[in-house]
């Protein structure tokens, strides 16, 4: 409560005899002066209704705690609430730390990217959350007419909901910010990467590159450009910074590459990338059977620079090219993976200037048998190590490398079909903590 009230005369305040009735006289005069100037009438008309909404908002949310409920036919003045929801373009301009946007079931269409920019962000302590309602399996549909979700927030955690229909040329979900992660998220029938790591605006320095960003079991297909040479599943590329992960992904009929972690000269070197427990198959070749771009599984680095990125316990097979390809990064580290019967090389560690090379490998099965149209078993693997290479790091007892008929280690040792459980792929399947399950194909027996 206001205690006391004060008229100020020049220079000296001066209790007012009747505050109320002084208060509002002074407000008429005020107003009246106004209508006297439209312009500025009608701006402080304008800003009154828009200030008032805003708060509201922001009231709405701080009064009803910990969750704000959207749905597809939520509002800017709803209150966040299960029988008055929040449209999602609200609710991520004023979502707070701490807070969890429940998106219910449904389709979100958008004429415009859902863009959350630097500035709105979670803490390590108080991530904001953006879910499914528990059932439901929202979805996020772009219509064709503009980028997706562009995010440039850090500490957010996203889960259970698809990205569809971003514009040719456009992403599906852009990660831009720092220490994110993104689970069970699907990205299908983008015009570019489903799901990608780079920076938000062409002015950001590398020092705002996004990092140490999480792509948990998530399923990208079926994302293709018109031209059909730049859409991937995923992709860590041209301007991301250190510690990002992909772990349990699923790439599969991308038109260009099922993963892609490119550099190029005139951005420099990428920080490194690890890719875990994931899949790329028929990547290069539409559900259709159109023919696409590249078509390589797991597309490691580009442009002959340095990455030192990882590959580990992953599969690749049907890809229209490579299955493992370093693309001229002179320095990645591939463990425990399996590639079978792609188009041209199962495997290839290469780089195209004079340079130490640095590959690594350690488990790598590499398999051809010529049962998949397309797939050619008289193409071996490809190696073009450089300097100062150490070759048992990369050729040793514990990988087996095809060479066109056989598949044989350093020690003269082969694998044959015989050595697998299954050769027969039945689908990807996951498991009810969302980890893959290929059901037997390509595991070996010993």
């Amino acid at each position: 409560p206001v205690k006391d009230a004060f008229r100020q005369l020049g220079n000296t305040l001066k209790a007012a005899r009747e505050p109320v009735k002084d208060a509002f006289r002074q407000l008429g005069n005020t107003l009246k002066a106004a209508r006297e100037e439209k312009h500025i009438f009608l701006y402080l008309l304008s800003f009154f209704f828009f200030i008032d909404g805003v708060y509201t908002i922001i009231d709405m949310a701080t009064a009803y705690g910990a969750a704000l409920g959207v749905a597809p036919d939520g509002t800017p003045s709803g209150l966040g609430t299960i029988d008055k929801p929040l449209n999602l373009g609200t609710a991520v301009k004023y979502v707070r730390p701490g807070q969890t946007i429940i998106l219910a079931e449904g389709v979100y269409n958008f004429v415009e990217p859902l863009r959350i920019p630097h500035g709105i962000d979670g803490t390590a302590e108080a991530p904001i959350c953006m879910v499914a309602a528990e059932g439901a399996r929202p979805v996020l549909d772009f219509k064709g007419v503009g980028a997706g979700i562009i995010h440039g927030g850090d500490y957010w955690y996203f889960k259970g909901f698809d990205v569809t229909g971003a514009a040719n040329g456009q992403k599906g979900f852009q990660v831009s910010g720092h220490y994110n992660t993104l689970e069970n998220i699907n990205t299908y029938y983008n015009g570019n990467t489903g799901i990608q790591i780079s920076r938000y605006a062409g002015s950001d320095p590398v020092s705002e590159w996004p990092s140490h960003n999480l792509i948990l079991n998530c399923t990208s297909w079926c994302n293709a450009d018109a031209g059909y040479e730049d859409a991937d599943g995923f992709a860590a590329k041209l301007t991301c910074g250190e510690g990002n992960i992909f772990d349990g992904c699923v790439a599969h009929h991308n038109a260009d590459d099922g993963f892609d972690l490119y550099a190029k000269i005139e951005t420099g070197p990428i920080g490194k990338v690890i890719i875990r427990n994931s899949v790329a198959y028929a990547n290069g070749i539409l559900e259709d059977g159109t023919i696409g771009g590249n078509g390589n599984g797991f597309k490691m680095g580009g442009s002959n620079i340095y990455g030192g990125h990882e590959l580990v316990n992953s599969y690749a097979f049907f890809n229209r090219s490579k299955g493992i390809d370093s693309n001229s990064c002179p320095d990645i580290a591939v463990e425990d993976c399996v590639s079978y019967n792609n188009g041209r090389y199962n495997v290839a560690f290469y780089t195209n200037v004079e340079q130490d090379t640095a590959f690594c490998a350690t488990g790598v099965i590499s398999f051809k048998d010529g049962t998949i149209e397309g797939s050619d078993p008289s193409e071996g693997d490809e190696f073009k190590p450089k300097g100062t290479q150490d070759m048992a790091a990369f050729q040793n007892d514990s990988c087996y490398y095809w060479d066109g008929l056989h598949s044989t280690n350093a020690a003269g040792d082969t694998i044959t079909a015989e050595d697998f459980v299954s050769l027969e792929f039945k689908g990807v399947q996951r498991r009810e903590d969302g980890t893959i399950d290929l059901q037997g194909f390509l595991e070996m027996k010993k």
